[in-house]
């Protein structure tokens, strides 16, 4: 019987958007790197999934999609398609143009066309340990750790100096997060973000279905939520 482990659909098109700097960047060092088995149907080239997007707890979209376009070694890149919900496009408009100005009208033509439409590709390691990264040197950037303790800490320094700091939140001890019809247990990790207008990001996991959900947090307090 065939292994299964959810990756989270959506994951690229509402980070890379609002998050567009921190994802152009490249680490220069890693203290965490996961291994593990990839042996995945989600990991296999043309596999597909979709997901939904909340904000503020209110469901705006439920149309982006992942395909697996290459699998090298367990290292799979993942293009992701889809369009930018209208409830979004303002606020990705006006925080762009606030805070990134000519940066942001640099790279968002590469990844998002004039009519909010996203078509980007990214190289990830989603395994049996967790869910990471991988930049263009082949260096990992571990979100995800299943085995992670609550209070586990790890970080990574970017180009430009300033260290990305992860922390383990949380760790369930019983079947407590909604994850469709059921309760699984999961593990949340923060994400330090030292972008203007972000305050963190949450990623959350389980060992069995993958990564399950990202919360993103703006600085104006808007939550926005991508479920799988």
């Amino acid at each position: 019987m065939k292994k299964s482990k959810l990756l989270l659909g959506f994951i690229l098109p509402i980070v890379f958007v609002s998050l567009l700097v921190i994802s152009c960047k490249k680490d220069k060092q890693e203290n965490v790197t996961i291994g593990g088995d990839t042996d995945y149907a989600e990991n296999k080239v043309g596999a597909k999934s979709t997901g939904s997007i909340y904000m503020n707890g209110t469901s705006v979209s439920n149309q982006v999609q992942t395909t697996v376009v290459e699998n090298s070694s367990g290292i799979v890149s993942v293009q992701f398609t889809g369009k930018i919900p209208s409830q979004y496009t303002s606020l990705i408009e006006n925080f762009g143009n606030k805070y990134y100005k000519d940066r942001y009208t640099q790279y968002k033509p590469k990844y998002v066309d004039a009519n909010g439409n996203v078509n980007v590709t990214i190289k990830l390691i989603n395994s049996s340990e967790g869910v990471a990264y991988v930049n263009s040197t082949g260096k990992q950037f571990v979100v995800m750790k299943y085995d992670a303790n609550v209070g586990d800490k790890w970080s990574y320094t970017k180009k430009n100096g300033h260290d990305v700091n992860f922390e383990v939140k949380q760790k369930s001890t019983t079947d407590d997060y909604a994850y469709g019809f059921m309760n699984i247990k999961v593990v949340k990790i923060e994400q330090t973000v030292d972008e203007l207008g972000f305050t963190k990001i949450v990623y959350i996991g389980n060992h069995k279905f993958g990564l399950v959900g990202i919360e993103i947090n703006v600085e104006d307090g808007t939550v926005v939520k991508l479920v799988r």
